[in-house]
């Protein structure tokens, strides 16, 4: 309860400091330094988006994935999984009390229930993951079904190549997995390679991140899985997390004098974060 607290009174302590003005960030904004790992910064805009549209869908899910990158770079501190679970859940009682959605809507719901789900699997609920799927499979199926729009298409490209994936790896899942639409692991790496090269940065930067993961954990190929990372990190130097899963994928392959040098850059880029918390210093620099 404590850390919550602080947590809160973080954002209401920097809204005085910086001498916020409410009409000057968007979520657009938020992404972009999320992605270059200006924390500081995120939190600044996090607390013009809460004064300006506190309950606009998609300031919900910005503070959630702000919640869960939080959740990831301190060693998965259950205080962040509570916060993100709970922006991520008014995202979808929200948007699932209405009749029709819009494509833009579809994707911040499948979006939304996308972060519970990955902290589940984290925790190896698998069955758990696969019966919440069913909950948003009639929206992967509408997206699958409308790769025209750029959202939906890295919806699509990440559903076609994880459906088939899940039922190889995770056969207690299989009785519910079963009862989904089939993917296409081919498909889906040229959906996401697709929306990897387009001029959008939130759908770019997304899909490059699902094809370093791809590459890393399930086709086994770490040139291309190398190429990602370093795409995304050359376009983002202070990504911390970005920076310690391409460590933790040069290890994985061997790859021991690179991953001492990307350790080396890591330590420099957290003592040169001024916001990074506590919990996060100490869980970076174990990596």
């Amino acid at each position: 309860m404590k850390k919550k607290i602080i947590i809160s009174t973080i954002f209401f302590s920097l809204f005085f400091s910086f001498q916020i003005k409410a009409q000057s960030y968007t979520t657009k904004d938020l992404y972009k330094s999320l992605f270059a790992g200006e924390y500081k910064k995120c939190v600044k805009i996090l607390t013009v988006l809460k004064i300006k549209s506190p309950n606009d869908i998609k300031t919900r899910l910005a503070f959630a994935d702000f919640y869960f990158l939080m959740y990831e770079t301190t060693g998965d501190k259950e205080v962040y999984n509570t916060l993100c679970k709970k922006e991520a859940d008014f995202v979808n009682k929200t948007l699932s009390k209405k009749k029709e959605l819009s494509s833009d809507e579809i994707f911040y719901l499948i979006s939304a229930k996308a972060i519970i789900l990955k902290i589940q699997f984290k925790k190896k609920k698998y069955l758990k993951v696969a019966k919440e799927f069913q909950s948003i499979s009639k929206y992967l199926k509408y997206a699958t079904n409308h790769e025209i729009h750029p959202r939906l298409k890295l919806i699509s490209g990440m559903y076609n190549y994880y459906i088939e994936t899940a039922k190889e790896d995770y056969p207690v899942a299989y009785p519910v997995l079963i009862f989904f639409p089939s993917g296409n692991k081919t498909k889906g790496i040229r959906l996401l390679t697709e929306s990897s090269k387009v001029n959008n940065m939130f759908i770019n930067t997304r899909a490059s991140l699902f094809l370093a993961n791809i590459y890393k954990a399930d086709e086994k190929e770490f040139k291309k899985s190398e190429y990602y990372f370093l795409k995304l990190l050359k376009n983002n130097p202070g990504n911390v997390h970005w920076r310690k899963e391409y460590i933790f994928t040069l290890r994985k392959y061997n790859k021991t004098n690179k991953a001492s040098v990307q350790r080396d850059i890591l330590l420099k880029t957290i003592k040169n974060n001024s916001f990074l918390t506590k919990d996060q210093i100490e869980y970076l620099k174990t990596i």
